[in-house]
C-alpha cells in the first residue's frame, strides 16, 4: 500500500483559435514553463506542469500518461481527467477524435485495435453540437474505462480516460432550446464537481456529495479515493474568455489540494482462491496443521 497522493494537476494553454484572432484577441496568460507556473492578471499560480501553447501530443502523454502505465500494470487504479470551458482543447488533449449513449456497455478486448476500436465507437455516438463559442462542442461527458485482470494473480485494475463536457456561459454561446437545456445539465453537473473538490480540499470530515451528480458518482475513486489521478485543465489564452481561464485556474488550484490514497486492487475471489490451492498443495505435501478457513460469499 502506498501512502496519501496528490492529484497531479497539469495545465494546458491552447493556441488562439482562428475565431479568436479573426476577433483581434489578446493574449491574456503568460506561461513560465521552466518553474510550472502561469500568470493571469499579475496573479501567479503554480502546477505540477504548465505546458504553452507549442506543447506536442507526444509531450503531453510522456508526462502524463506513461507514467500511469507502469502503476496500472502493478494494480493500481488510474484516472486522466480533462476539464476546462467549451473549446479549450480538452478533447483534443485527450486524443479524441469524431463525434449520447442510453446506456453503458462492456466489451471483453484482446488487445490495443479492440480497445481503440470500442474507444472510436463511442466517441462517434458522443453528441456533439455547434455553439456560438465551439463548433464541435461535446454536448456529454465522456468516459472511457479500461479493466486489466492478470492472468495468474489477484490484482485487478482500471484505467478512466474522462473528457468532461466543457463549462459554458449560456450568454456568450448563444444556446437555445436543446442545446440550452444541455449547457444546463452540463453546469449542473461540474458545479456538483466544483463541490465535491471544495469538500476534498479542505479535508472536513463531512459529507462528500458525490452523489448529488452522475458524474461525481463514477469519479469516485479517482477524487479523495484509492487511484492515482491526473486532471489536465485546458485553458483559453484569449482575452474574450479571461473570466473562464481565471476560474479554470482557481479550479486547478482547489484540485492540487485534494488527496488520494491510492491501494493495490486484490480480487477476494481470486485471492481467496489462491489461499485455498496453496493450501491443498501444502496439504498434498504433507505438511500437518491445523487451518481455520474463514466462510466469505461474494456476489456475482
Amino acid at each position: 500500500m502506498t501512502g496519501v497522493c496528490p492529484i497531479k494537476v497539469v495545465v494546458r494553454v491552447r493556441p488562439l483559435s482562428q475565431r479568436e484572432l479573426a476577433e483581434n484577441a489578446r493574449q491574456c496568460v503568460c506561461v513560465y514553463e521552466q518553474h510550472n507556473q502561469i500568470s493571469q492578471d499579475e496573479k501567479m499560480y503554480a502546477f505540477d506542469k504548465v505546458f504553452d501553447t507549442c506543447t506536442s501530443q507526444r509531450t503531453i502523454y510522456d508526462d502524463c500518461g506513461a507514467p500511469l502505465i507502469e502503476k496500472l500494470l502493478d494494480g493500481y487504479n488510474c484516472t486522466i481527467i480533462a476539464y476546462g470551458q467549451t473549446g479549450s482543447g480538452k478533447t483534443y488533449t485527450m486524443g479524441i477524435e469524431d463525434t449520447s449513449v442510453q446506456g453503458l456497455s462492456v466489451h471483453a478486448v484482446t488487445g490495443l485495435e479492440d480497445a481503440m476500436k470500442i474507444l472510436k465507437k463511442g466517441c462517434r455516438s458522443r453528441t456533439k453540437g455547434g455553439t456560438a463559442m465551439n463548433d464541435a462542442s461535446s454536448r456529454s461527458h465522456a468516459i472511457f474505462t479500461l479493466t486489466i485482470e492478470k492472468r495468474g494473480e489477484e490484482t485487478s485494475s482500471k484505467l478512466q480516460l474522462v473528457d468532461l463536457a466543457g463549462s459554458e456561459r449560456l450568454k456568450k454561446t448563444q444556446a437555445e432550446g436543446e442545446r440550452m437545456r444541455e449547457g444546463i445539465n452540463i453546469n449542473e453537473g461540474l458545479y456538483v464537481l466544483g463541490a465535491v473538490i471544495s469538500v476534498l480540499a479542505d479535508k472536513p470530515k463531512e459529507y462528500v456529495p458525490y452523489r448529488d451528480s452522475k458524474i461525481t458518482r463514477v469519479l469516485q475513486d479517482s477524487l479523495g479515493g484509492n487511484s492515482y489521478a491526473v486532471m489536465i485543465v485546458c485553458v483559453s489564452p484569449a482575452d474574450t474568455n479571461a473570466s473562464e481561464t481565471a476560474q479554470a485556474l482557481r479550479f486547478a488550484s482547489r484540485v492540487k489540494q485534494v488527496e488520494n490514497k491510492p491501494i493495490v486492487n486484490v480480487d477476494p475471489k481470486l485471492a481467496y482462491i489462491r489461499s485455498l490451492e496453496e493450501e491443498l498443495a501444502r496439504r498434498r505435501a504433507g505438511d500437518t496443521y491445523v487451518v481455520f478457513i474463514k466462510s466469505m460469499c461474494f456476489s456475482v
